[in-house]
């Protein structure tokens, strides 16, 4: 063979393999859709056409065109393509989607609705106007690391860096409403947040209404939260002081700022816009205690750029704080600067007589110090979707108001379970925190004025008495608010000790005629009856723990085995174990974490239930 003809051999093999390889690219390649091939040869070269059409294959990018998708819809199996959303438009996706990178021309804008989510596997690039809306989660996820590229971008929805995760935050803007959920510990969360981020929270415009706020991002002096007043609590002298609005807000730090008509976004009216890195992790907030009194209250606030879960940071406190949080309230009027006054408003208690709630991203509180500080971990963490009180979602809970014809209004809340006792529960109980020295309303224990009240189920009568402070004469209504797990055969009644009269209370409600009065009117009875009390069991017997032991105290002898079981707040259980009567009368060594627990023990013929706390 000539060299001429091994050249000429060479070539044709080397094409052969070459037209092989590039066959496999486009077979293989997923940006090639309906892939038309075609080898063509010269004259005299020896080759012929030849051309296969039409391989069909997957596309890289599914793209919204402002009518419908293309290329495909997002779904749970779209993981490894793009979805590009083009300008001007809005699109909404469907709950579930996975997909690569999120692609947002200029001015497109997705809705996430609340309850759905999404899954981003790779980086948000964003063009001028973008906007995530509706509420929904934002799952960042699949081990990566997620970048935003391009022009800063608003969002209002759940954002969550999930574990092994890491999002570079800048260029987010947060809106009121949304959240972050980082860090090792949050639920949902527990990946790494790199850069700055924004968060705006909506504000009163009103300037005659404080409200309590806390920093939920790093490097913001008190100025962000723009008003004409501004004040901290001084906890040593129990007392309000005006501050500079230069002072660095800490984390965990509350303070109080009026309203104000200025506003730090032209979208959000009276927003006040947080500049830095989110906070995360745990934090010990100094508490200061004035010992020999009972006035130790303490302003802190939520640490985090998401909502915490009140029961959990109240659980998660025993021993630090007194088992309650004080919120304020705004008053029950409008924000008009000419009927909303700060002696209209009052304090709101929350604990775990409430049931389940949740304290909002920069919201501050008082707590009641009995040790030197309050922690946040990012075990309380919520998105604010919270399910709470496996066993307390049973509880009978009684709202009582009193209002008078101007607008001003108290309220009381009792809670009613055989869980509970009489005398004072941290957790459950919380004394009265006065506010408004125009109208004070409260129950009473022990000649202690209570805003909530956790007592044992109504057996045959129970009869609570109320206190009633107010500065202006006149007609005060007494309504029953609101009602949960009220049992119908209750019926209720007030009874004034002074003439000795008792009034049905109906849904209607009562009108009192009061008196101005610098001093407590304590004639007032609640009194609720049970016209078929549950007829008593062969035995009276009574669980307790003491001494970090569980026992049975039986006015009959016990038999058989006994079951005990310790779950805690939240349904988890922590002890199950199998003994003799002798052990549960004797009394059941249990090796508990301080907290908040619930026993239930099961006999040959009863079961026995007990809510109590270990110091």
């Amino acid at each position: 063979m000539t060299m001429g003809a091994d050249l000429y051999a060479m070539i044709h093999k080397t094409m052969k393999h070459f037209t092989q390889a590039i066959l496999v690219v486009l077979l293989l390649s997923p940006s090639c859709l309906h892939a038309q091939s075609r080898f063509m040869g010269g004259a005299g070269s020896g080759y012929t056409s030849h051309s296969q059409t039409n391989l069909q294959l997957t596309p890289s990018t599914i793209s919204w065109n402002g009518t419908q998708w293309i290329g495909g819809i997002p779904g749970p199996t779209t993981s490894a393509l793009s979805i590009r959303i083009a300008e001007g438009t809005v699109a909404t996706l469907p709950d579930g989607s996975r997909f690569l990178h999120l692609i947002l021309e200029e001015g497109a804008q997705i809705n996430l609705p609340s309850g759905q989510e999404c899954f981003i596997h790779g980086d948000l690039q964003t063009s001028l106007g973008n906007r995530i809306y509706g509420g929904g989660n934002i799952r960042f996820n699949h081990g990566t690391s997620h970048r935003v590229i391009g022009e800063p971008i608003r969002i209002q929805a759940q954002l969550r860096i999930e574990t092994g995760d890491t999002l570079h935050t800048n260029g987010i803007l947060l809106e009121d409403g949304a959240a972050l959920l980082h860090g090792s510990g949050t639920p949902g969360g527990g990946g790494v947040c790199w850069g700055t981020a924004q968060m705006l929270r909506t504000g009163t415009v009103n300037p005659l209404l404080f409200q309590f706020w806390s920093s939920p991002l790093s490097g913001n002096r008190l100025n962000v939260v723009s008003g004409p007043d501004n004040y901290r609590f001084d906890a040593d002298a129990q007392s309000w002081v005006a501050t500079s609005d230069t002072v660095m807000m800490l984390p965990g730090a509350g303070f109080a700022v009026t309203g104000d008509t200025t506003t730090a976004d032209t979208l959000t009216p009276g927003a006040t816009r947080f500049v830095g890195t989110p906070h995360n992790g745990t934090y010990y907030v100094p508490l200061h205690r004035n010992p020999g009194t009972n006035d130790d209250w303490n302003l802190v606030g939520n640490p985090y750029p998401s909502a915490i879960d009140g029961p959990t940071f109240l659980t998660e406190n025993i021993g630090r704080i007194n088992g309650t949080l004080y919120l304020w309230n705004r008053p029950y009027t409008t924000d008009s600067a000419t009927n909303a006054t700060y002696s209209s408003a009052d304090y709101l208690a929350r604990n775990l007589t409430y049931g389940a709630f949740t304290l909002g991203t920069a919201q501050g509180f008082f707590v009641e110090a009995t040790s030197d500080s309050v922690v946040f971990n990012n075990t309380m963490r919520s998105s604010g979707d919270n399910s709470f009180l496996r066993n307390q979602h049973t509880m009978a809970r009684l709202w009582l108001g009193l209002k008078n014809q101007s607008g001003l209004r108290q309220s009381i809340l009792l809670g009613f379970s055989d869980q509970n006792s009489v005398d004072f529960e941290p957790l459950y109980d919380a004394k009265k925190k006065i506010g408004n020295p125009e109208l004070s309303f409260y129950s009473l224990l022990h000649q202690q004025p209570m805003e909530i009240q956790a007592l044992p189920t109504v057996v045959d009568e129970t009869t609570i008495p109320l206190g009633i402070l107010c500065k202006q004469a006149g007609h005060y209504d007494l309504v029953i608010d609101k009602q949960e797990n009220w049992p119908s055969q209750l019926t209720l009644g007030l009874l004034d000790q002074s003439t000795g009269n008792l009034t049905p209370l109906s849904t209607s409600g009562i009108r009192l005629s009061l008196a101005g009065n610098p001093q407590p009117d304590t004639r007032y009875r609640l009194v609720i009856r049970n016209p078929s009390p549950a007829q008593p069991g062969n035995s009276a017997s009574k669980l307790v723990f003491a001494e970090n032991s569980l026992k049975i105290i039986a006015q009959t002898p016990l038999e058989g085995p006994v079951t005990v079981r310790i779950f805690d707040l939240q349904g988890r259980t922590l002890i199950h174990q199998v003994g003799t009567a002798e052990m549960a009368t004797q009394g059941w060594p249990m090796n508990l974490p301080s907290g908040c627990w619930m026993a239930e023990v099961n006999t040959h013929h009863e079961v026995l239930r007990l809510k109590f706390v270990q110091p």
